[in-house]
């Protein structure tokens, strides 16, 4: 069984408690077992221009989450149901412009994001059968906008507690906060 989470940071000017995150899916590897605070691989898109670019983190150079200063925290998903080469091997060729994959309800004035494209990777994984269990917030008629509104939501929650003076609702796993 293979862990996976999404990473959400905080973005450039961020607004906290606005539910404003960069996205990236987060795969701890096999040969580090599968801790958090050891090298793991990072699979996200960035707009540093006027296209959407990959920009993974793997193989000969992962990423460590304490070298990562803007992180708010994971997000964790159903395990997998298969190996760790095979989810990188289906993500690193994923392709990082919007393509026909429709926009959210929600987030139509703000157009295609790394969001959208983690959780179009998520539901690629999903309809592949690769998950354990439905990930949450994922309702009986697929609507996998849910999903991205309780990741969302999941940060926001912590943020605004964390705002407030409380520690809110996280575990720390290897010393990498958990959102819960």
């Amino acid at each position: 069984m293979q862990p996976i989470y999404i990473g959400l940071y905080e973005m450039g000017r961020h607004n906290t408690g606005s539910g404003s995150f960069h996205w990236a899916i987060i795969l701890p590897r096999p040969t580090e077992n599968y801790r958090l605070d050891r090298s793991l691989d990072i699979f996200q898109i960035h707009h540093p221009r006027d296209e959407w670019l990959g920009y993974h983190r793997t193989g000969q150079h992962p990423a460590l989450l304490s070298h990562c200063g803007k992180l708010v925290g994971l997000v964790e998903l159903p395990m997998l149901n298969v190996s760790y080469d095979r989810v990188v091997q289906y993500l690193f060729p994923q392709p990082s412009n919007q393509g026909n994959t429709p926009i959210f309800r929600s987030r139509r004035n703000l157009g295609w994001s790394c969001a959208q494209w983690a959780i179009r990777c998520l539901q690629g994984m999903y309809n592949l059968g690769w998950f354990a269990n439905a990930p949450q917030g994922l309702d009986h008629h697929g609507n996998w906008e849910t999903v991205f509104e309780s990741i969302r939501q999941t940060g926001v929650r912590f943020e605004i507690y964390a705002m407030n003076g409380y520690s809110g609702q996280v575990k720390f796993v290897n010393g990498v906060r958990i959102l819960l």
